[in-house]
C-alpha cells in the first residue's frame, strides 16, 4: 500500500508536489502562475506579479518535474494562512536543491516580516541549513547542502528556537537559543514559497512541501522522510541507521504478492531472496516452497487444526512449539511470512530480517534487510542429520566488512526463525514466538569487495554436527580419568602391552 503523508500521518495542513501536474497552473511557456495546496486546507500559493513567476521544469529533482526559482525575485505567496500561529508546535518538510552556493536561499517563510514573528527554513550561503525568528537566527554547524538536492526539515516542539531540531536528509541537528517562537497569524502572516518575505530568494529547485501543525514523533518524521527521499531518489542521503533507506514507507515490507517472498495460501512466482523460486498452493498447507523452508517429508496438512506434514513449513501433528497465536495465523487465506537471523559476535549481536525497517522480536530490534538479506534452503530429513544453513547480505557497507575482517566469528551462535506478520496488516508487529528453525554456529565467512559497498556471505554449522565428528577413546589410565579421575583401574595396561607371558614349562 503506498504512504500517503496526509492518511498515514495526521495533521497535515499544507502540500505541494510538483510531480502532481493538476496542482499547476502555468502558461504555454511554462511560467506557474498558482501551485495548488493537496492537504485539503487550500492554503494554495501563487503570483499576481507575471515578473515574479517561477519556472515549471519537467525533469528536475530525480528526473521529476521541479519548480526553478531565479533567485531574484520568483517567489510564490499562499493565499491563506496554514493554521499555525504564536508558538504552536509544528514539522515542516521541503525538497529543494541550490544551484549556488553565493548567496542565502530562502526556501520557505510564514509569519509577519517583523522581528521575531516569522518563520523561515534558509539554505545559507556558509553551506549551512539554518532556521530563523527574523532577527534571531540558528545555522546548522554539521549540515551541509551544498548543490546537491536535500530533503530539509525543521520540527518545534516547544516555543522558543532552542526547541527546534533541523534535519537534512534524516540526519538531526538541535537548534539552541532563548528567542520565542511567535509566528504572526495576522496581517503579513502570508507563507512564501522561494523566499523569506521577498529579501532572500531561492536560485534553485523546489519539488515538494509539507507542513504538519504537530511535532511529528520521530516514527512519523522518518516515514515523511523515507517518502520523500525515495520519491526524489534522494534515499542514497539518508543515514544508514534510517528505517526506510531501503524501501520507501507503504513499500510491501515482506514482499507479500511481489515475489519477494512465497505467498502461502495462493500463488507467486519469481525470485524469493531466501534461495529460490516458490511457488505455494497451501490451501491445506501443502505443496512446496522451496526459498522459504524445504523438508524431504510429505503429506498433507490440514489448516485448523493444522495435522500432519507440511512440506514446505516444518509443521507436524504435534505443532512443534508452535503458539496459539501463529496457528491462529495459519488459517488466514493469505500467510505473510518473514525470517529473522540473529548472529552473536563478541563485539555485540547482529539481528537482521526480512522485511524492510525495524521490527521488535523478544525484546530486542531487527533490523530490516529486505531483498538485500538472503537465506539458502534450510532442510528437514526424517533421519538425523547435521544440515546447515547458508546466509548472505548485498551492498554492505565497506566500513561493515570489519565483522568479517576482525572478528572472531567462527564457532559462535547464529540462529533462525520462521515468523509470521498480521497478514490483515502488512508491516504490523511480529506475531508472539516465531518457530526456531535453526541453531547453529558460524563456520566460515566470504566477502566481495566493489567501490563503495560489498557482498557478504556466511555458511554455519548445525549444532548436531559434533555427533558426525569421530570420538576416539583408549583403554588408557589417562583416558579412564578424564570420566573417572580417582579410578586406577586401568593403570597398568600401558605396561602390560608388551610384557611377555610364559604359561608353564614341560
Amino acid at each position: 500500500m503506498a504512504f500517503d503523508p496526509i492518511v498515514d500521518v495526521s495533521g497535515c495542513v499544507l502540500w505541494y508536489d510538483a510531480d502532481d501536474l493538476a496542482t499547476i497552473t502555468k502558461d504555454g511557456s511554462d511560467i506557474v502562475q498558482q501551485w495548488d495546496d493537496k492537504s485539503g486546507d487550500n492554503n494554495h500559493a501563487s503570483q499576481s506579479s507575471a515578473s515574479q513567476r517561477p519556472l515549471y521544469v519537467a525533469s528536475g529533482i530525480g528526473g521529476l518535474p521541479s519548480i526553478q526559482f531565479d533567485g531574484s525575485n520568483d517567489e510564490l505567496d499562499y493565499d491563506a494562512p496554514t493554521g499555525i500561529s504564536g508558538s504552536q508546535n509544528r514539522t515542516v518538510f521541503v525538497v529543494f536543491q541550490n544551484d549556488d552556493v553565493l548567496a542565502d536561499h530562502g526556501v520557505l517563510s510564514f509569519g509577519d516580516n517583523a522581528t521575531r514573528q516569522s518563520f523561515h527554513l534558509v539554505s545559507r550561503s556558509t553551506d549551512r541549513w539554518g532556521v530563523g525568528l527574523w532577527d534571531d537566527d540558528y545555522d546548522s554547524t554539521t549540515l551541509v547542502p551544498g548543490t546537491s538536492a536535500r530533503v530539509g526539515a525543521a520540527k518545534l516542539d516547544g516555543t522558543t528556537l532552542g526547541d527546534i531540531t533541523l534535519y537534512l536528509d534524516g540526519t538531526a541537528e538541535s537548534a539552541s537559543g532563548a528567542a520565542v517562537v511567535n509566528t504572526d497569524s495576522g496581517f503579513g502572516a502570508i507563507p512564501r514559497v522561494g523566499s523569506t518575505h521577498g529579501v532572500s530568494n531561492h536560485d534553485g529547485l523546489i519539488s515538494e512541501v509539507l507542513i504538519y501543525n504537530t511535532a511529528l514523533s520521530d516514527a512519523d518524521r522518518q516515514s515523511v522522510e523515507g517518502y520523500l527521499a525515495h520519491k526524489w531518489g534522494l534515499e542514497g542521503n539518508l543515514p544508514n541507521g534510517h528505517p526506510y533507506k531501503l524501501a520507501p514507507p507503504g513499500a510491501d515490507p515482506i514482499g507479500l504478492a511481489t515475489g519477494g517472498l512465497p505467498v502461502l495460501g495462493g500463488s507467486a512466482t519469481g525470485s524469493t531472496g531466501l534461495g529460490g523460486a516458490a511457488v505455494a498452493d497451501l490451501t491445506a498447507l501443502t505443496g512446496t516452497a522451496d526459498g522459504l523452508v524445504q523438508t524431504t517429508a510429505t503429506g498433507a496438512g490440514s489448516i485448523a487444526p493444522i495435522a500432519g506434514r507440511a512440506n514446505g513449513v516444518i509443521l507436524d501433528s504435534t505443532r512443534r512449539i508452535m503458539t496459539d497465536a501463529m496457528a491462529s495465523e495459519t488459517a488466514q487465506a493469505v500467510l505473510a511470512p518473514v525470517l529473522l537471523a540473529k548472529f552473536s559476535f563478541d563485539g555485540g549481536d547482529l539481528r537482521l530480517w526480512t522485511g524492510v525497517g525495524p521490527t521488535d522480536f523478544d525484546a530486542e530490534t531487527y533490523t530490516g534487510a529486505g531483498t538485500f538479506g538472503g537465506v539458502g534452503p534450510v532442510r528437514e530429513t526424517e533421519s538425523v542429520r547435521a544440515t546447515g544453513a547458508s546466509f548472505s547480505l548485498s551492498g554492505v557497507p565497506t566500513e561493515v566488512v570489519s565483522l568479517a575482517l576482525n572478528e572472531e566469528y567462527q564457532n559462535r551462535t547464529a540462529r533462525l526463525w520462521l515468523g509470521l506478520m498480521d497478514s490483515t496488516k502488512p508491516g504490523a508487529a511480529l506475531i508472539p514466538d516465531p518457530v526456531l528453525l535453526f541453531k547453529g554456529r558460524m563456520d566460515v565467512m566470504r566477502h566481495r569487495n566493489r567501490a563503495e559497498d560489498a557482498d557478504v556471505s556466511l555458511t554455519a554449522e548445525n549444532s548436531l554436527i559434533d555427533l558426525e565428528r569421530p570420538r576416539e577413546r583408549r583403554y588408557t589410565s589417562q583416558d579412564q580419568a578424564i570420566d573417572y579421575p580417582d579410578d586406577k583401574g586401568l593403570e597398568f595396561v600401558q605396561s602390560l602391552q608388551d610384557k611377555e607371558l610364559l604359561w608353564g614349562r614341560g
